[in-house]
């Protein structure tokens, strides 16, 4: 299995605006995220699992990715959140592998 790690693209910065999980991203954030699939669709990734956090900011990053990509699952799941020990994750990644915990 070959993973490929991708931080949400560039969010709005804090404010009273938005709760911490409801940051949406800036234009800029959404241009990144674009450049981020097309990189994917050129390296041939097939049909990839999108898995990403619930946070706004992830979830559009997920879905601009997804674009690229229509035929792949995409599945977003609080172990993917800040600050959460990584057990959890771990044994979720093993699952997707096959491999045991």
């Amino acid at each position: 299995m070959t993973l490929y790690f991708v931080r949400h693209c560039t969010p709005e910065p804090p404010s009273a605006r938005w709760s911490e999980p409801d940051r949406p991203l800036t234009q800029k954030g959404i241009e990144e995220a674009r450049v981020v699939a097309d990189y994917f669709a050129r390296i041939g990734l097939g049909t990839p699992l999108i898995w990403s956090g619930t946070y706004r900011r992830a979830r559009q990053t997920a879905e601009a990715i997804k674009r690229e990509f229509p035929d792949s699952p995409i599945e977003f799941s609080p172990l993917i959140e800040p600050y959460l020990p990584v057990d959890a994750l771990a044994g979720k990644l093993a699952e997707y592998s096959g491999a045991s915990k």
